[in-house]
């Protein structure tokens, strides 16, 4: 959001912890990171209190408070980032959504988001569920299911990615390959 001087990114994981020569389970992270859009420095990190892995976060277009959404892939939940006064809350649950799918992982592993240039609609995919979601967020506090896509379990939509006119979404099977390093 050039306009407001704000860009904001995701703490997931340390990426060290994830390779073979780290001693150790991966160290999942759980905050957001505000940055001055011109300096490109950060000016606060905002805890999500309760997620477990937040890989992604989006901010809302035309938002004038300059909000944000993400999810805790390992929690199942929607969280709605203030990064004015640095707070942040569960606003969806995605245990919640219909059809539930039961796996391993509650709420499915919610993992990267993609938003329209209206800012009204979160779309989710749901890596172990097999779903790809869309949450109707016109009410930023009080988002709503509003979409399912199945796609079946073991599909693990990972990466998606709506075109430059909002029309079609794209989206990808999990990608990362560490070579055994």
């Amino acid at each position: 959001r050039p306009e407001l001087n704000l860009m904001v990114t995701a703490d997931f994981i340390l990426p060290a912890s994830t390779l073979n020569v780290v001693p150790g389970d991966p160290v999942l992270r759980n905050t957001i990171r505000v940055w001055d859009f011109s300096s490109r420095s950060i000016t606060r990190t905002i805890p999500v209190p309760g997620a477990l892995g937040t890989m992604d976060v989006k901010l809302i277009p035309n938002d004038p408070e300059g909000r944000a959404f993400t999810a805790g892939m390992f929690d199942g939940f929607v969280y709605l980032v203030n990064t004015r006064d640095g707070t942040a809350k569960a606003v969806f649950d995605c245990e919640d959504i219909v059809p539930h799918i039961d796996v391993p992982v509650r709420g499915g592993m919610v993992q990267l988001l993609a938003m329209p240039e209206s800012g009204d609609r979160l779309i989710f995919a749901s890596f172990q569920a097999g779903q790809i979601g869309m949450l109707d967020v016109s009410d930023p506090e009080h988002p709503v299911q509003s979409g399912i896509v199945n796609l079946g379990l073991g599909a693990g939509p990972h990466d998606i990615a709506l075109t430059h006119d909002d029309k079609r979404l794209v989206a990808t099977d999990y990608f990362l390959d560490e070579d055994d390093f």
